[in-house]
C-alpha cells in the first residue's frame, strides 16, 4: 500500500495507515491521527520520535444462537503520552469473530490487534443453547454472555489492566448471566455485560470506552469502542436487547442478532430459536489509532 505521511510540530514525523486525518481538541490543539482499519498486518514508520497517544482495539467475538449470549467486545489498550523512538513499528488489526450460524457452535472469537509490544485481545464468543461451548472460547478481551438453557458461561474479560505514563490502560469486562432462558449480554470495554431479567428480557451488551475527547467522533460509534453484543430472548418469547455503545450488535424482534459495527471491536448480537435456528451477529473488526500533536 502507499503510505500517507505527515510531519508534526510536536517533533513526530511518521507515515502509515489506511487514512491520516487531523483533529482539534477542546483546547484548540491540533493533532494528526493515523488510522489502521484494514484487517491484517501493517507498519507505522517513525522518522522522528516523540510522544503519541495510542488506541488498540481487538476484534469483537461472535454472538451465540438459540437463546444465545452476546459476543464479548475486543479488549482495548488506550495509552497516552507514549514516547516512541525512530523506527518501524508493526501494526495488526484483528478481525471480528463469526456469529453462530444456527445452533452449530461455530461462532468464533475475535482476533487480536497490536501496536508494537501492545496487544489488545479479541473478544470471547457468546454461548449457544445446549452447545457445550468450551469456556476458553467465551473468555477474551471482554467475555461473551451466558446462554439461557444449559447455563454455559459467562466468559471472563481477560484484557489486563496496566499502568504507566499518564495513567491506567487496558480495558475489558466479563459477560452477563442468563435468566429463565434468555441470554446475557457480552462484556464491553467500559462495563460488564448486562444480566438477563426474564424470558423476554435478555441482557444488553456492556458499553464500551469513550475516547472521543482524544480521537474525535469520526471513528468508532461516535468515539466509543468495544461495546458488547446483546443477548437473545428465550425461544419464541417477544423482546429485544441493545448492544453496548461502541458498536455492539443488537438482538432483534425477528430473533436474529445484528452484526457489530466495523472497526469498533464490538461483539455480535445473540440470536434466539423461534422454530428456526436463527443466525447470530458477527463481531466487528478492531482498529489501531495513533495521534500526535502537529
Amino acid at each position: 500500500m502507499s503510505f500517507l505521511s505527515a510531519t508534526g510540530g510536536g517533533n513526530v514525523e511518521a507515515s502509515g495507515g489506511t487514512t491520516v486525518t487531523t483533529f482539534t481538541d477542546n483546547t484548540v490543539t491540533e493533532y494528526q491521527i493515523h488510522a489502521f482499519e484494514n484487517v491484517g498486518n501493517d507498519t507505522f514508520n517513525v522518522n522522528s520520535g516523540g510522544e503519541v497517544d495510542v488506541l488498540v482495539v481487538g476484534g469483537g467475538g461472535g454472538g451465540g444462537s438459540d437463546n444465545g449470549g452476546g459476543g464479548g467486545a475486543g479488549g482495548i489498550i488506550f495509552q497516552q503520552n507514549r514516547v516512541i523512538p525512530v523506527g518501524n513499528f508493526s501494526v495488526t488489526v484483528g478481525d471480528g469473530g463469526q456469529g453462530d450460524t444456527g445452533q452449530n457452535s461455530n461462532q468464533t472469537k475475535g482476533g487480536n490487534s497490536a501496536f508494537g509490544n501492545l496487544t489488545a485481545l479479541g473478544g470471547g464468543v457468546g454461548a449457544t443453547g445446549d452447545s457445550g461451548n468450551p469456556d476458553n472460547l467465551m473468555d477474551g478481551g471482554s467475555g461473551g454472555g451466558q446462554e439461557g438453557e444449559s447455563q454455559q458461561g459467562p466468559g471472563s474479560g481477560l484484557q489486563p489492566s496496566q499502568s504507566g505514563d499518564s495513567g491506567t490502560f487496558g480495558f475489558g469486562n466479563g459477560g452477563g448471566n442468563d435468566s429463565s432462558g434468555a441470554g446475557g449480554g457480552g462484556g464491553g470495554a467500559g462495563e460488564p455485560g448486562g444480566n438477563a431479567s426474564g424470558q423476554s428480557n435478555p441482557g444488553n451488551g456492556g458499553d464500551g470506552l469513550d475516547v472521543s475527547s482524544t480521537f474525535g467522533t469520526s471513528f468508532g460509534e461516535n468515539g466509543f469502542f468495544g461495546g458488547g453484543g446483546a443477548g437473545g430472548v428465550n425461544n419464541s418469547d417477544s423482546g429485544t436487547a441493545s448492544g453496548g455503545l461502541g458498536g455492539g450488535g443488537d438482538h432483534n424482534s425477528n430473533y436474529t442478532g445484528d452484526n457489530a459495527q466495523a472497526n469498533t471491536g464490538g461483539g455480535g448480537g445473540g440470536a434466539a430459536y423461534d422454530g428456526n435456528h436463527n443466525r447470530a451477529g458477527d463481531g466487528g473488526p478492531g482498529i489501531v489509532l495513533i495521534r500526535y500533536e502537529i
